[in-house]
């Protein structure tokens, strides 16, 4: 089983097949937007939440 982890070209292959999916999946049209919601969201929350509640 290490022999598997240690063998370069393997690992190399691996990496570079996670990347192309990653590539992919940051390519589509519907990330861009959730990816910003993701990020500030919370912000908006705290926002709301002290405006409204406190």
């Amino acid at each position: 089983m290490i022999e598997l982890i240690t063998e370069p070209a393997l690992v190399e292959n691996v990496l570079e097949a996670v990347g192309e999916k990653t590539e992919a999946w940051s390519d589509r049209w519907w990330w861009k937007p959730l990816r910003y919601l993701i990020l500030v969201g919370p912000f908006i929350a705290v926002g709301v939440y002290y405006y409204w509640f406190l």
